[in-house]
């Protein structure tokens, strides 16, 4: 696998014995790796962290499992306190169960787990807790092939309740790619999909973490990507985020994160419904701003809502449903009209109102 242009890292298993050599360490793999997830594995650098996964994705690969850390012993060790020595947000998905692929035990990889792997604010916080409290030296962002988020993504599968607001982590991904490969379709564009979609989730951790920026800037972890094979049972390497030292630099020296940039364009729309709308067309109507709209690259920001009811007479209450969007910019706000997943929404939408009103401004420091 390629990944901006260079080949994906791929340590052979030969280099972390000869590590251990190095290390003076007699011991066999299987105890190198008991040692990694007790109290003595928080000195562990990434790159050792990063060997032992791959170590123990190969004997996973070849039916060598040798299932560590998995007696009474290390459970009673362990209930006082964990020493992981990796951080992985994975998928949900039941096929691929992350201890399982790396040939991991109890105390061993602190995980995360999400639909998607998507890095939103419950998973940021979860991995700024692995990587600030329990000193991670190396976070993994795991994909993985026939991936069923991205699918529904990619396919443009209605979807209903909370999830929008989960895959709309996921749309930016899909843009990006359809935007590289229009011709793209099927198995092919969800591939890509996935793999951008990890590349997506690095990008919105590193902007919205202070905690992993200033940790990657100290050089105290490590930030990667890969993705699962389901068939294979292979991981396949990734390596850092192309544009790490480029965010690095923007959000690290000014101190800011992009929450804390305050837009300047705003744009508020107010939606007229038609009588005896369907609710599942209005509950469409919102979901689809969220998800279509709010996954607009520009975008900074959206909300979303139905009018409050305050009875006071300079209030408007007719409206059914408004959005409020921000932008860094009007060339932000530009690119958002003309954007191929506003034109979805607006035909996916159209026959549920009579009436739009739009209001723009720029915010006044």
């Amino acid at each position: 696998m390629k990944f901006n242009g260079k080949t994906a890292i791929r340590l052979p298993l030969i280099a972390l014995y000869a590590g251990l050599l190095f290390a003076g360490l007699s011991a066999s793999l299987p105890a190198f790796h008991s040692a990694a997830g007790s109290e003595e594995g928080q000195g562990l650098s990434a790159d050792h962290a990063l060997m032992l996964l791959q170590a123990g994705n190969e004997r996973y690969v070849k039916g060598e499992r040798t299932y560590p850390n998995q007696d009474d012993a290390r459970r009673h060790n362990t209930a006082k306190g964990q020493h992981p020595y990796a951080t992985i947000i994975g998928c949900s998905d039941s096929r691929a169960p992350i201890e399982h692929i790396f040939d991991a035990g109890v105390g061993d990889i602190f995980t995360i787990r999400v639909a998607g792997n998507v890095c939103d604010i419950d998973e940021i916080g979860s991995i700024e807790y692995g990587a600030d409290h329990l000193g991670t030296p190396l976070l993994v962002i795991l994909g993985h092939t026939h991936c069923g988020a991205v699918t529904a993504v990619a396919e443009g599968d209605d979807v209903h309740g909370s999830i929008p607001e989960l895959v709309d982590n996921i749309l930016p991904a899909m843009e990006s790619v359809k935007r590289e490969h229009p011709d793209l379709k099927g198995q092919e564009l969800i591939q890509k999909v996935v793999e951008a979609n990890v590349l997506r989730a690095i990008e919105d951790l590193l902007i919205r973490s202070e905690t992993v920026r200033q940790s990657l800037e100290e050089k105290k972890m490590r930030v990667i990507g890969a993705i699962y094979d389901l068939e294979s049972g292979k991981v396949e390497w990734m390596g850092s985020h192309p544009r790490q030292k480029e965010l690095l630099e923007k959000f690290v020296k000014t101190g800011e994160s992009h929450a804390k940039i305050k837009p300047t364009f705003i744009h508020t729309v107010f939606f007229w419904l038609k009588e005896k709308l369907p609710a599942e067309k209005k509950q469409q109507l919102i979901g689809d701003c969220k998800t279509y709209l709010g996954s607009i690259e520009t975008v900074r920001k959206i909300e979303v809502g139905i009018p409050a009811g305050t009875p006071r007479d300079v209030v408007d209450n007719s409206y059914g449903v408004s959005l409020v969007v921000y932008f860094d910019d009007r060339a932000g706000q530009d690119f958002y009209q003309t954007a191929e997943k506003h034109l979805q929404f607006i035909e996916r939408n159209k026959d549920s109102w009579t009436k739009v009103q739009v209001y723009d401004m720029i915010a006044q420091p």
